[in-house]
Formats: C-alpha cells, structure tokens, sequence
C-alpha cells in the first residue's frame, strides 16, 4: 500500500498557528469569528490549503511569538503578517487609544505600564467621569490608609476645581444660592466654608490676617 506523504508539521507551533488562523476566518461556531472572518478577513489562496505554502513564506514559530497582521483590518497574507509578541501584538489592537503625553505616543496600556495605574481605572476616569485621557493616566491613585483616590479637583467624584471653592469660601451669599449656582448640595457649600471637605487648600492671606495669623 502506498501512502501519501505528509508534511510532518502536525503539533509544532507553526502548524497550530496555520490551524487557528484558517479557523478565525471560516468556522462561524468559534466565538474569535465575529472579529475575523464576520469582518471579511481572509486567508490568502497560497495558505489556505498549504501549510507547507505558510512556512514557507513565515518560517518556523519562534518560541513565545504569535502570528500577527500589520494591517488589522487587511487579510492574511505574507506581505500583511509576521511573528510578533503578545506586547506587540497589544499595540495593534483596533480598538487601542493612542494617548500623547510630553511629545511621546503610546497606547493607553502603555501608558498604564508607565505611571504604574491599572487599566480599569483609567477607562472609568474616561468613560465614567469624563476626565480627559492625559489626565486619567498621570494621576496617581493614593493607597495610603482608607482614601482611595487622589483628593480635591483630581478626585473620581470632583464636581468643582480648585478656584471654585475658593470662591465659594469667600462668597457672601446664602447657601442655597451658592448652590444653585455651581449645581451642588448647599450641604457641600457648608462642608467646604467649614473645610471640612477640601480641608488641603490652604486659607486666604485675607483670611489668616484677620485671624492676626500673618502680620
């Protein structure tokens, strides 16, 4: 009986790769094919049938490397595809926020890596409380007893900046219209000519010489 000759790469990591690439683009079952094949990405006629074809064109997996398109949005093709590292590979998402920070752009997990805050709270300082991306990523995050986040003007929850609350400190006026004009609780208004909150800003120089505590 004669047999066919095979092409000897089933389980090596080249094979796997060429496997799951063919898969994404055509088994509609697989939960990856929405992002794939759903978006018309396709495998190129040399490699759809031929592993053989793919290593030729690729080489051989290296350990610790994936196959990675350069164009997310183009097929897979020799011209469009390479060996990269999960790192790389996070950088060429398509749904990546490029953020430029002193003249220099990275993504948002870059980024992230940079100033040491996790993911999840620079996307919610985005999506939740309207921060700008800068901001989000370079605002540290206090660990130190129960306060969780940094205070005053750079906290999750600040409806007012700085010079606001200045101004309400100095402002004359009953609580209530205080209020209504900043849009918040004239419970807050109390709390803040109190100091019990924004207790950090420091007092007036008209306020402390009339308290005789500057001369």
């Amino acid at each position: 009986m004669k047999y066919e000759k095979t092409h000897g790469l089933s389980g090596t990591r080249t094979y796997l790769s060429w496997i799951d690439m063919r898969r994404r683009c055509s088994d509609d079952k697989r939960r990856s094919f929405k992002d794939y094949g759903g978006r018309g990405i396709k495998v190129c006629e040399a490699w759809a049938n031929s592993v053989e074809n793919f290593l030729a064109d690729m080489g051989e997996c290296p350990s610790g490397l994936t196959l990675e398109r350069d164009d997310v949005n183009g097929d897979y093709t020799p011209q469009n595809c390479r060996w990269a590292t999960v790192l790389e590979q996070g950088r060429n998402k398509r749904n990546n926020v490029n953020i430029t920070i002193n003249g220099e752009t990275k993504v948002m997990a870059e980024w992230c890596r940079v100033y040491g805050i996790p993911k999840r709270v620079v996307s919610r300082r985005i999506r939740r409380f309207g921060w700008d991306a800068v901001r989000a990523v370079t605002t540290r995050i206090l660990r130190a007893g129960a306060q969780r986040f940094t205070r005053g003007a750079d906290s999750h929850y600040a409806k007012l900046t700085e010079q606001q609350v200045r101004e309400i400190r100095t402002d004359t006026r009953v609580h209530q219209e205080i209020a209504a004009d900043y849009g918040i609780h004239k419970g807050n208004v109390s709390a803040i000519k109190r100091r019990v909150s924004w207790a950090h800003l420091p007092r007036p120089r008209s306020s402390l010489c009339a308290r005789g505590m500057l001369r």
